[in-house]
């Protein structure tokens, strides 16, 4: 785990260090099968679902730098906790500038699940989101049996907001939708979170 002067928030257990294209191949050999991945992006012909859905991982990596050159941004981040990597967890900021407004999605290995990452992953995030960023708004979803995800997202502080039905592929896949303000977020307490180095030129 090499920090350098890259960004890196500490809350709890879990140290989130942002990463570049050379954790690319680390992240995906962290990616859970039951990972929610883009059912529309095109499977190359003969590739199991694996490699499928690593190729589409690497895509929405690569996808994270294209965006930030062109006026919106990401952050992506390695999750690592007891010195080993554990998981991912990102920072978007596609409609920062109009609007202030950041989500997030993230993923951890079976074996970190059940001992609290998740919810000091989100805290992470967010008090970079809100007390260095000046985000006014985080929005996130969820499908409707990813119970492990709204519960952090509820844990935080985040509010059910409705429940979208869009269709994807020709297939409905019904989304939760949840939303934080600044103003609830200063209103509760929170884990503290450690903010280190130097945050990418271009995010807010």
């Amino acid at each position: 785990m090499s920090r350098g002067d890259r960004l890196t928030l500490q809350c709890g257990d879990a140290v989130l260090i942002v990463a570049d294209a050379d954790d690319d191949g680390l992240l995906v050999s962290l990616m859970p099968d039951d990972f929610d991945h883009d059912p529309t992006f095109p499977r190359s012909e003969g590739s199991s679902l694996r490699e499928h859905r690593e190729a589409w991982l690497r895509s929405w990596l690569a996808s994270f730098r294209i965006l930030g050159a062109e006026g919106g941004w990401n952050l992506p981040f390695v999750v690592w906790s007891g010195g080993e990597p554990v998981g991912f967890q990102v920072l978007e900021g596609k409609h920062f500038v109009t609007r202030a407004e950041v989500d997030s999605s993230s993923f951890l290995v079976a074996s970190a699940r059940g001992k609290g990452l998740g919810v000091q992953m989100r805290t992470a995030i967010l008090a970079l989101a809100f007390d260095v960023l000046g985000a006014e708004r985080a929005v996130t979803a969820a499908r409707p049996g990813n119970i492990a995800s709204r519960r952090v997202s509820e844990r935080v502080g985040y509010v059910w907001t409705g429940r979208r039905d869009p269709v994807v592929a020709g297939v409905v896949r019904p989304i939760d939708t949840f939303e934080l303000t600044r103003e609830q977020w200063q209103r509760l307490d929170h884990l503290p979170v450690q903010v280190d180095g130097i945050v990418p030129v271009g995010v807010a």
